[in-house]
């Protein structure tokens, strides 16, 4: 950790300050060889690096320039662009030292926003199709762009986003290059550079080499939230279609056949069948055990070391239509066994960092935790996929980086009410 600021820093401000964001880049770039262990200079990188994409003039602000991938880029891709610059440029807008850093992020904002929504990202492909046109016919006067752009509009069909070359100072950026870098620093530059890389790409944990016959994936259902079952029953290799088998609850308990809630715990059995079910839906595949001999019988429940929802006001005394299915805490299992049944610990944001979580602790330093009973077990909204971190500055060793998709858009901060007696889960 590096204490003294060093002089460096602040001439890369005065040149953001100036609009110079390639000059800016260059001396922190350098400051970052000489001196790996700064801190933060890979969000000051990123920071840099998203006012320079939004500042490339053939358009007002380019999202796939911003969050640096191609035109024909997956939802999965923009998803893992968005989480990674989020990452990197949170925390150096949160502290509020750094200029444009939070304008950075609202622009990485607004990207994910406009090309997350397919009708939204179709109508901005239309208007950078017809904008890349009328950059690359020299059409630059304002009267000369409307005329054109008008004609693409009255016409009824618009053509595909085009290559594109930009003249940016003394850079030459291209559509296909801004898939890469804007020069070397976001292949190297990441707060996150101390750990596997792997944990903070959860794309990696979809690529399509890891789907096989057989698995059970969560995946994401009405809500945007991965509590829907999914068992794989056949992949046809050439062009990669997926049959895949429902698989609904069985209601087994009085509490889970009163329970109107979605149920992600107990016992499945395969139901219909869907081909060809989109790739973007898929969120992670899960640990299961079958029933019997029956092979459409499956039981799917928390597993120690994994990460949950669950909701927020769960109580076995309480009904489930008396339970606020917008409001959830997250929780890590640590412990399951038939004796002592499923404890959990409660996990709350770190400081300054979202989607990393920590271990809430009880101001004597113990951990608060919580024994969930069978009868509680239907008030887990669905498994988190998490990653342990080794050690970042700012976030404690042993934290969880979790998947941002799987969040909940409400999440209890409160702490878990401990109880002294553990109840049997079979």
């Amino acid at each position: 950790m590096v204490d003294v600021v060093p002089k460096e820093i602040e001439e890369a401000k005065e040149k953001i300050s100036g609009g110079d964001y390639l000059g800016a880049r260059r001396i922190l770039l350098q400051l970052k060889r000489d001196v790996p262990a700064l801190d933060d200079i890979s969000g000051m990188l990123a920071v840099c690096d998203t006012l320079f994409s939004a500042s490339l003039g053939f358009m007002d602000c380019d999202f796939y320039f911003v969050l640096q991938i191609p035109p024909e880029a997956t939802n999965s891709d923009i998803k893992a662009s968005y989480n990674k610059l989020t990452v990197l440029i949170e925390p150096i807008a949160n502290a509020n030292n750094f200029p444009g850093a939070a304008s950075a992020l609202r622009m990485v904002q607004d990207a994910y926003s406009g090309l997350s929504n397919p009708e939204q990202r179709k109508v901005f492909d239309e208007k950078r199709a017809r904008q890349l046109e009328c950059y690359a016919s020299g059409i630059l006067d304002s009267e000369a762009t409307e005329t054109l752009c008008q004609t693409h509009e009255n016409s009824s069909s618009c053509e595909s986003p085009k290559m594109g070359c930009y003249k940016a100072g003394d850079d030459i950026i291209t559509d296909a290059e801004v898939s890469i870098n804007l020069g070397e620093t976001q292949a190297q530059s990441s707060c996150l550079k101390d750990c596997n890389q792997d944990y903070y790409n959860f794309v990696n944990a979809r690529k399509r080499d890891i789907y096989s016959v057989g698995q059970i994936w969560a995946t994401y259902d009405e809500e945007g939230l991965p509590r829907k079952y999914a068992r794989i029953t056949w992949i046809d290799e050439s062009s990669f279609r997926l049959l895949v088998s429902w698989l609904n609850p069985l209601r087994v308990t009085a509490h889970e056949r009163k329970c109107n809630l979605p149920l992600a715990t107990g016992s499945f059995k395969r139901g219909e069948t869907r081909l060809d079910l989109d790739l973007s839906r898929f969120s992670h595949s899960v640990n299961y055990e079958k029933i019997g001999e029956d092979q459409s019988l499956y039981r799917i429940y928390p597993k120690k070391g994994e990460v949950w929802a669950i909701y927020k006001n769960f109580d076995g005394s309480r009904k489930p239509a008396d339970v606020n299915s917008d409001q959830c805490r997250i929780v890590e299992i640590v412990d399951f066994s038939e004796k002592s049944g499923i404890m959990a610990v409660g996990l709350i944001e770190v400081p300054g960092w979202k989607s990393f979580f920590q271990r809430q602790q009880q101001q004597d330093g113990y951990r608060v935790s919580h024994t969930v009973s069978r009868k509680e077990m239907i008030f887990f909204s669905h498994q988190v996929p998490a990653h342990t971190v080794e050690g970042i500055h700012g976030i404690p060793k042993g934290s969880w980086y979790v998947e941002p998709d799987a969040l909940p858009l409400g999440i209890s901060t409160l702490e878990l009410s401990c109880r002294s007696t553990a109840i049997m889960l079979y």
